[in-house]
């Protein structure tokens, strides 16, 4: 950093004069807003919604070398260290829940002291592969209605007990409790 305060220095003949300067680097820094780039079906949050958890590292442009390493906070926003005048290479290292690995790079230069650097990024949903077909009655129970017991120490088989159906197994064999009959491939009652 160019210093422009005039100093006074003193010569003396036959004497050496020291002079020191402490050199102070110019900083700048990188923010990244990241928001979810689409409706995620999985943990319901709209397209634009704030994402905490991604982690961030700031790569030197030239070296490759690691700078810096840095997570969004609960407002979206992940904010490196400051750093030194130069290039550098962000990458997206690990994706919230739910939300794939980008591969995208940002190349970004802090050219001047004290600059902020601000770029938007998004996160889009990831495609587990699974889909959920419903079977069975269209009724909706509550959890509060659904209780797992175990029938003894060595039984290791879950039961499940409702209020208003009695109990029935969701694995093994067919089970008929209370007059319910409970099918275990498709978990009908």
């Amino acid at each position: 950093m160019r210093d422009d305060m005039p100093r006074t220095v003193e010569f003396r003949a036959g004497r050496v004069t020291e002079v020191v300067w402490e050199n102070t680097p110019m900083m700048g820094q990188i923010q990244i807003m990241n928001v979810s780039g689409d409706d995620n079906q999985i943990n319901g949050l709209p397209r634009g919604t704030p994402l905490a958890g991604v982690v961030f590292e700031v790569y030197h442009h030239r070296t490759g070398n690691l700078i810096d390493r840095f997570v969004s906070g609960a407002d979206g926003r992940a904010v490196s260290r400051p750093l030194p005048l130069g290039r550098y290479t962000v990458r997206q290292v690990d994706a919230p829940q739910w939300y794939k690995l980008s591969t995208e790079a940002l190349d970004i230069e802090i050219e001047f002291a004290t600059q902020i650097i601000r770029r938007d990024f998004q996160s889009f949903s990831a495609n587990t592969g699974v889909r959920i077909r419903q079977t069975g009655p269209n009724e909706v129970m509550s959890v509060n209605d659904i209780i797992e017991i175990p029938k003894s120490d060595r039984d290791f088989s879950p039961h499940w007990y409702t209020k208003d159906l009695g109990e029935f197994r969701t694995r093994g064999e067919f089970s008929y409790v209370g007059g319910i009959h409970a099918n275990n491939n498709q978990n009908t009652l």
